[in-house]
């Protein structure tokens, strides 16, 4: 064989082992890819830990009593014994109008009293003097007519009688008239007194409830009218919560529904409940108010305090629970994938209440079924899965 012939030779067969050391080389490769097929995935139990439904929010503590405290009477005011924060008593007084003209007008009341009361005196003895008057004018008519009518005076000195009898029962009329008087001016002006001693003691401004000094709306010196509030007290001892709950919530909601009430401002919570829930919407955020009463004996918290509200909507305490993430939905239907025997099984489960973190599985799991929570994207039904275990 030439050497030209062996050359060709030689090309062919180099040529024709490609597909054999290609083929050699594939195998090879999928030798090594066969453990590769159990894909990795993270699974949970399925656990029997019940579940609660509820929606979070923003809230406020409110003091459930308040009021303006008022100056009574028009004047300056004198003295200012309050300011913000300082506790006061119902009835306490928190401030005094200048009382110079009320002092003034109680002391002419006095007088005026004094003098009606001296009129009313004098009045009443001149009743009584002319009733004595008249009974004794009378006891003569009376004699005199008894002698007439026996033919025994004449006309004229019985008409001289009668006409006395009649003078002395106008006096008396008059003086009773001039008491009944003298009665009305005593009664005006024990009134006149009694109103002005009122005014008087107005100028002590008082609180209408026992509680702190929150606001601080007058300065000493400056004058005020009659109703002007000087002072906003609001009574600590018992707050109110409010937040605002969506409208979509509001066929759950329910005097009684259990609230959490955390106060990052102090690190701790509260338990408390519905108490009371607003009859309408807001008309702009399209939200319903709910109020949650908060005993405040010791004064830990203050109106104005922030809080995040948990309102529990609905509970299951005996419920089937998977974390959210382990669930997905194709066409409308929950499924999850059930781990048996290191194979992924795509289960579809019945779902109930969620919150945040858990979904309740109502059909298609038992508890201690494995479910696949981390990996779901890159398996299918009947993939072999390897689990792998996570670091708390």
């Amino acid at each position: 064989m030439s050497q030209v012939n062996i050359r060709k030779a030689a090309a062919i067969a180099a040529v024709l082992a490609i597909p054999v050391l290609l083929a050699s080389g594939c195998s090879s490769d999928n030798a090594e890819a066969a453990p590769s097929e159990s894909l990795p995935v993270t699974v949970e139990s399925v656990e029997l830990s019940g579940i609660d439904l509820a929606v979070r929010t923003k809230g406020t503590l409110y003091a459930r009593q308040e009021a303006a405290i008022s100056a009574k009477v028009g004047g300056r005011i004198a003295t200012l014994e309050a300011d913000r924060g300082t506790p006061v008593a119902r009835g306490a007084t928190v401030a005094v109008i200048d009382e110079t003209q009320y002092k003034l007008a109680w002391q002419q009341a006095q007088q005026g009293h004094a003098g009606a009361k001296a009129s009313l005196a004098s009045a009443r003895a001149a009743v009584i003097q002319a009733e004595e008057n008249y009974k004794k004018i009378e006891t003569d008519f009376n004699r005199i007519k008894t002698l007439w009518e026996k033919k025994s005076i004449a006309k004229q000195q019985y008409d001289h009688a009668e006409t006395g009898r009649r003078a002395a029962e106008a006096q008396l009329n008059q003086a009773r008239e001039m008491q009944a008087a003298a009665e009305a001016q005593a009664e005006a002006a024990a009134l006149a007194v009694e109103m002005a001693k009122t005014r008087l003691d107005d100028c002590k401004v008082k609180s209408p409830i026992a509680g702190t000094i929150t606001a601080k709306l007058m300065n000493l010196g400056e004058m005020v009218g009659a109703g002007t509030p000087i002072f906003k007290v609001e009574s600590t001892k018992s707050l109110e919560l409010r937040a605002d709950i969506s409208s979509i919530y509001l066929s759950r909601l329910a005097v009684g529904k259990p609230v959490t009430v955390h106060f990052e401002s102090y690190g701790d919570s509260v338990e408390l409940q519905i108490d009371e829930i607003s009859p309408r919407l807001d008309n702009t955020s399209r939200s319903v108010e709910i109020k949650c009463y908060l005993d405040n004996p010791a004064l830990r918290y203050a109106p104005g305090l922030y809080a995040e509200v948990e309102v529990v909507l609905e509970s299951n305490p005996d419920a089937l629970t998977v974390s959210r993430a382990a669930v997905f939905e194709v066409d409308g239907v929950s499924y999850v994938y059930r781990v048996e025997n290191d194979t992924a099984r795509r289960v579809e489960v019945g779902t109930g209440i969620s919150n945040r973190s858990r979904i309740e599985i109502v059909s298609g799991l038992q508890a201690g079924d494995l479910v696949v929570m981390v990996g779901q994207n890159t398996i299918s039904d009947g993939s072999k899965v390897n689990i792998e275990t996570t670091e708390d």
